[in-house]
């Protein structure tokens, strides 16, 4: 199965609902990792964002890969 996966604080306007293939569409609300402030406000931010990023991939390939283990036993 694809998948398009959007990132950002909401969905971004204008994205296509059909694609080729017909892909599941998933929209992850992840944190900006941009602020306003000095260099120490920056990475904190960049952390959170990557630390969310990584969280949710690691997710995601646990629950796929669950899923087509359970497709492949039945």
């Amino acid at each position: 199965m694809d998948f398009v996966i959007s990132l950002g604080y909401r969905a971004p306007d204008g994205l296509p609902s059909t694609w080729p293939g017909n892909p599941r569409i998933i929209h992850w609300r992840i944190s900006e990792p941009g602020v306003e402030g000095g260099p120490a406000e920056n990475m904190r931010a960049l952390r959170k964002t990557f630390s969310e990023l990584e969280t949710r991939i690691n997710l995601f390939v646990l629950v796929n890969r669950k899923e087509k283990l359970g497709k492949t036993a039945a």
